[in-house]
């Protein structure tokens, strides 16, 4: 009866453990375990259950001894289960809190925008966060327990950061709050990293590796380094240009507080004299503009003006000067900037223009000819001198109001062929001059000469015409009046019975009449342009160069204003006698000799004959 109570409690006991094991299984976090734990005190209770059952039966006796061995064993396992049960799951409670605990702080970091890397003593990685992770590891998976310097760090610079950071980690070194360095990101491409950084320690206050924050500044960097080229770029066109930028505080009475350098090239001063008084500016300004400038400047907007200012040598220069009042949200103005620079050579060069434009007015209203300039490209009339009035019998402002005015006044028998003439001549860019009648309000015609440049800008095209207009009909009946006493006076020189000869200075035929050609036997394009000497024989040949040059060396007449019987010479190389009568022809700007030739060969054959006749009525008287 002993055993068999025995055997009945150890079952009750395993029963209940193995109960207990299987609700701790269900709620406990380590389920495994407890499930072993059950299944093996079921099974121990399914041996104590056989046990009982041959002992109700009679064919087993079971041992006490072990069998109360066994009841004591199954009363420690159900108060080891009692026991150890919660506290294994007060320990899954608290591993299951500080997984979710530390889920949580990992989505914090994996949130974040910045890289967070965490670092071992040995400099290996012991945290990294998605942002970290994406940006360094080659297929974005976690970076944990690889070593940064290799891993994330170019090849350049790997060696001389781990150097510091062992240096850090010994104590040698103290460490940088903020430190910025080149990382290897996972496309190959090297990124600069801007990080803020703390020591991690152990309980011993040993330091334990590192904490680090970074953020990728590379694209503010470029941008700084951009700026700053811009800067300097900015800052060396500033000043080389020949412009000086200031700025005046409006707090200190508009006291110049900068000057850019330039301003000594400008001025001769340096900028110290400008912001070490107030009055440097005013007191330089020319007596005769002060007033007007400083009682011209306003009170916010911008203003510009132009005065004379006295440099370092002491001469007056043109300044321009273009200030701008810089104005807070609220309206308060904070400062003036402004840009000042030296344009004397501009106002001389507008002096000059003036008094050139003043010269060209002058010189154009006071010609008798009409001066006239035209913008071809927007066929526009730009100037017209007064005399365009006296010429054309017309007004300037009806010139002005319609270009065709002018064209208007052209003969009707001669305006298309001018028109047409001037449009081509322009259009191709050519010089051209032309001679057309024109037609007076009071119907007289007058006759004009027109002749028109066309002028090139520097592609070569033509934008503007410029032209001369003059009259020319006084000219043009002088032209025929002269035209026809010219021909009378060739009519009567190659008609006139007697022989003449014009020879320039040098001796040389310039023309000859008919008579001449005649008597010498010489069509007149035989022997003009020729020296005159082939028309003598010697010794008058070889001594006729001799006589021009020695009249012209003394000045001294032998032959001029007398009649002479000389010997003449024909084509045919015959001799005749004849008398030259020689005179001098002053025209001015040369002078030419004109010799009448009179043939004397009647004449003394006719001598000769009345001197047979009278020798033979001597003869006969004798």
């Amino acid at each position: 009866m002993q055993d068999i109570i025995i055997l009945t409690g150890s079952l009750a006991l395993q029963c209940v453990a193995a109960a207990l094991a299987l609700r701790l299984a269900r709620t406990s976090a380590a389920r495994l375990g407890w499930l072993a734990i059950f299944v093996a005190i079921g099974l121990m209770a399914a041996r104590r259950s056989i046990t009982l059952y041959r002992t109700f039966e009679g064919s087993t006796t079971p041992d006490v001894v072990a069998e109360s061995v066994a009841l004591l064993i199954s009363f420690m396992m159900l108060v080891g289960v009692v026991t150890i049960g919660p506290l294994f799951n007060a320990v899954a409670k608290s591993e299951h809190a500080l997984h979710h605990e530390k889920s949580r702080a990992q989505s914090y970091l994996d949130v974040a925008g910045v890289m967070i890397v965490a670092l071992s003593r040995e400099g290996r990685i012991t945290l990294a966060n998605k942002k970290a992770c994406e940006t360094l590891s080659d297929d974005g998976e976690s970076l944990v327990g690889q070593d940064w310097f290799e891993t994330c760090l170019p090849h350049r610079i790997g060696s001389d950061i781990r150097e510091r950071f062992e240096a850090i980690i010994r104590e040698d070194t103290p460490p940088a709050d903020y430190f910025e360095n080149e990382v290897l990101t996972r496309t190959g491409e090297i990124r600069l990293i801007a990080w803020h950084n703390v020591l991690l320690h152990d309980s011993s206050g040993k330091i334990a590796g590192t904490l680090s924050s970074g953020i990728d500044i590379t694209q503010r960097r470029n941008q700084e380094l951009e700026l700053e080229r811009l800067h300097s770029e900015v800052a060396v066109i500033w000043e080389s240009l020949p412009i000086c930028t200031y700025m005046c505080d409006a707090h200190k009475d508009f006291a110049v507080t900068y000057v850019s350098p330039n301003v000594v090239e400008q001025c001769g001063f340096h900028p110290k004299d400008f912001t070490s008084s107030a009055t440097f500016w005013a007191e330089r300004i020319h007596p005769s503009d002060r007033e007007r400038v400083l009682a011209g400047i306003p009170n916010r907007g911008s203003h510009q003006v132009e005065y004379r200012w006295k440099i370092a040598d002491g001469t007056w220069q043109w300044v321009s000067d273009f200030m701008r009042f810089v104005e807070e949200e609220n309206g308060n103005v904070t400062h003036v900037v402004g840009m000042w620079q030296n344009i004397t050579d501009r106002k001389q060069a507008e002096i000059t223009i003036k008094e050139s434009e003043e010269r060209f007015r002058q010189v154009a209203e006071n010609i008798s000819e009409v001066f006239w300039l035209t913008d071809w490209k927007h066929k526009e009339l730009l100037y017209v001198s007064p005399n365009y009035e006296r010429i054309f019998g017309r007004s300037v402002e009806s010139l002005r109001m319609s270009r065709r005015s002018w064209l208007d006044a052209v003969c009707p028998e001669d305006r298309n062929r001018v028109g047409v003439k001037f449009k081509t001549a322009a259009e191709t860019g050519v010089f051209v001059e032309d001679e057309y009648r024109i037609i007076h309000p009071d119907g007289s015609e007058r006759w004009i000469r027109d002749r028109a440049y066309p002028v090139r800008n520097e592609d070569g095209e033509v934008y503007r015409i410029v032209g001369v207009a003059e009259d020319v009909t006084d000219r043009r009946q002088a032209v025929r009046e002269l035209s026809d006493a010219s021909a009378r006076m060739d009519a009567i020189f190659s008609n006139i019975e007697d022989c003449i000869v014009l020879i320039d200075s040098e001796g040389t035929i310039e023309n000859l009449n008919r008579s001449a050609e005649k008597l010498f036997g010489y069509r007149a394009n035989e022997v003009i342009g020729k020296n005159v000497k082939r028309l003598m024989p010697e010794p008058y040949h070889s001594e006729h160069d001799e006589y021009i040059a020695a009249y012209w060396r003394t000045g001294i007449r032998k032959a001029i204003g007398m009649r002479r019987e000389v010997t003449g010479r024909r084509k045919d190389g015959s001799t005749f006698p004849l008398e030259l009568h020689l005179s001098e022809v002053d025209l001015g700007d040369r002078r030419i000799f004109c010799g009448v030739v009179t043939n004397l060969t009647f004449r003394q054959e006719a001598a000769e004959l009345i001197a047979k006749h009278n020798a033979e009525l001597a003869h006969v008287a004798r």
